[in-house]
């Protein structure tokens, strides 16, 4: 956790962009085992018309994005289905 002053003014500069950003989890910003809750949703949060949060895999504009599990299992699983599907 960082204290709140250093995270408020992150969050009033991410407002102030104005080019898209699109961040996936890394292993540093998981919450829960599963990767669905993570530390990035307060940075989607503060400009959501440029920020994009990729929290599952995810096919988007023709890449596979692949944010990080602790079970390494569910990546193989996805770029299995992405070559199927994909």
């Amino acid at each position: 956790a960082i204290p709140v002053e250093p995270l408020i003014e992150a969050l009033d500069a991410i407002r102030s962009w104005t080019r898209p950003c699109v961040m996936i989890p890394g292993n540093h910003d998981q919450v829960t085992a599963g990767g669905e809750v993570h530390a990035l949703a307060p940075l989607a949060a503060a400009n959501p018309r440029r920020v994009k949060i990729i929290s599952r895999p995810t096919v988007w504009r023709n890449a596979l994005w692949l944010p990080y599990r602790r079970d390494a299992s569910t990546a193989f699983l996805t770029t299995d289905a992405s070559r199927l599907y994909g």
